[in-house]
């Protein structure tokens, strides 16, 4: 799954580039700028996915749950979401390298400067900031509706989009918010929500929100993955349900991860947006595992406990396996802080707020 995404048109770069000649840079030459924020962005996507998280596209049908039922699909559905991770941070690298150019020849400057660009048929404006070691830029349609601000301190980079404004698909609905914070090849972090997205009659099921979160250190990716859905629970949930069911009608799924070359293992949980007990010393998997799921719903052997391990060579879902007779290394990771997940009380909530002005 990719998000279609354009970037600001060349004639918008050159334009600005234009306008900001004759002007220091944002660093000295020993220092980071924003061309390198885009390297950096692109080293990450290079070794983004360990061989036991790659999403063979060609090898899965248009229902990649086809012929599988819930916990055997689990680790195409872990695939599944650490590609979507991998297709928004190339989304990212290439917002950041479309205004590059422009930034780093850009004045410093900590008053917003504002350009009026016409585009075609479109009229919108550029404003930005810049400091040293520091840019903001915001974009705003001719109807003052903010659609897209980045933010970068050389090091962390912000981006919030409006889907709808940026995206080629006249479908697409929502917001996105990546952060992503680079170290070096072998440790960053990627942090990103999408939220609000509009409710697909062929799919009422389909995700309303989704967080994803993928960090690289020491030889290992760790993340967690919670798509939220306001109707799953019910019988043959609308799109009108959306808007009317209960909060016991809704689901969270969250799945958290850690993986290396050779296998990845992985906790699934399901919850409704009513629990409050989701919570680092609690008992999860007994609670809201998939094991407590089947329970309710039937279906499932009485095996599917977490963790599952899968290995890099199949899709097999290996369930009460911590991989560590495959990867001593995986066996003995942890799954990240727990502060990472959003409470799913909470998360339903969770929005992706552009400024309106800087």
């Amino acid at each position: 799954m990719g998000v279609p995404m354009r970037s600001l048109s060349l004639f918008v770069i050159c334009l600005l580039l234009t306008l900001s000649c004759n002007t220091e840079r944002l660093f000295d030459n020993n220092g980071v700028t924003v061309g390198d924020l885009s390297t950096n962005l692109q080293t990450a996507a290079q070794g983004f996915t360990p061989d036991s998280l790659v999403f063979e596209q060609a090898a899965v049908r248009a229902d990649p749950c086809e012929g599988l039922n819930l916990y055997t699909c689990q680790p195409v559905l872990l695939r599944l979401y650490y590609q979507l991770a991998e297709d928004l941070l190339n989304a990212s690298q290439q917002i950041i390298a479309s205004v590059a150019p422009f930034v780093d020849e850009a004045i410093v400057t900590a008053t917003p400067i504002t350009i009026p660009v016409q585009d075609g048929n479109e009229s919108f404006s550029v404003s930005y900031t810049k400091s040293e070691g520091a840019f903001q830029v915001l974009a705003v349609d001719s109807q003052n509706v903010p659609f897209l601000y980045i933010s970068s301190d050389g090091t962390t980079s912000t981006i919030r989009v409006d889907i709808a404004s940026l995206a080629d698909d006249a479908t697409a609905s929502g917001t996105f918010e990546s952060t992503f914070d680079y170290t070096n090849a072998n440790t960053w972090s990627l942090h990103v929500l999408m939220a609000d997205s509009a409710c697909n009659n062929d799919d009422p099921r389909a995700p309303e929100r989704i967080k994803l979160v993928v960090d690289k250190a020491n030889g290992l990716w760790t993340g967690k993955a919670q798509l939220y859905n306001p109707a799953w629970l019910k019988e043959a949930p609308t799109c009108v349900d959306w808007d009317t069911a209960l909060a016991a009608e809704s689901m969270n799924i969250f799945t958290e991860f850690v993986g290396d070359n050779t296998a990845a293992k992985a906790n699934v949980y399901f919850m409704t947006r009513e629990v409050i007990d989701f919570a680092e010393n609690n008992d999860n998997d007994a609670a809201y595992g998939l094991a407590a799921l089947c329970q309710t719903f039937g279906g499932c052997a009485p095996e599917v406990t977490n963790p599952f391990c899968n290995l890099s060579t199949d899709l097999t879902a290996l369930w009460n396996d911590d991989c560590s007779a495959v990867s001593t290394n995986v066996g003995a990771a942890d799954f990240g802080p727990f502060s990472d997940w959003s409470p799913p009380a909470q998360f339903y909530q969770d929005e992706v707020t552009l400024p309106s002005s800087l």
